[in-house]
């Protein structure tokens, strides 16, 4: 009987910190903007182009952190060039999370507007820098030029010990 209420008692707890634990990834900004605090995190901590790069956002009251939960969340990701990404997203459990592959290397502003309806609860930008990748070839070439290096002070090696014995002679 205590074990069937402690396991309730965490099924309960997980059900309950899932909209907190959620939303911390590996790196983000928090943006309080009148009474709301704003928090957009990302992993990724250093976004690469390869990167399937997970997003979450979350609407907090910022006096009292209570989440608050509108309707949807309007997302528009655009790069210096172009829009590459707008939609609307349902929000579950506190929070909107998705998982976005960019398609280029640049820095991107994620503007995140909170709807409760057609009306703005509030909105704001974030700015996220996708990186190149470092090519496979770099680190072959790297290691051509490392056995070079190594083949050549081998063979100095080699080539002064023949001429001290020359020396000695």
């Amino acid at each position: 009987m205590l074990k069937n209420k402690l396991m309730l008692i965490l099924i309960i707890s997980i059900i309950v910190l899932i909209p907190n634990v959620l939303p911390h990834l590996d790196a983000g900004e928090d943006k309080a903007i009148g009474e709301y605090l704003m928090d957009f995190s990302y992993s990724p901590k250093e976004p690469k182009i390869e990167d399937k790069v997970t997003m979450a956002f979350s609407l907090l009251n910022n006096t009292n952190l209570e989440v608050i939960e509108p309707e949807s969340v309007w997302i528009r990701i655009a790069s210096s060039k172009e829009v590459v990404f707008a939609g609307t997203l349902k929000q579950e459990s506190g929070n909107v999370a998705f998982t976005y592959k960019f398609p280029y290397t640049d820095n991107y502003i994620i503007t995140a507007r909170f709807l409760d309806g057609k009306e703005t609860i509030v909105e704001t930008s974030f700015s996220i820098k996708i990186k190149e990748s470092v090519p496979a070839y770099y680190y072959i070439l790297g290691m051509v030029v490392i056995l070079i290096i190594v083949f050549i002070a081998v063979k100095f090696n080699v080539l002064n010990k023949k001429l001290k014995k020359l020396d000695t002679k």
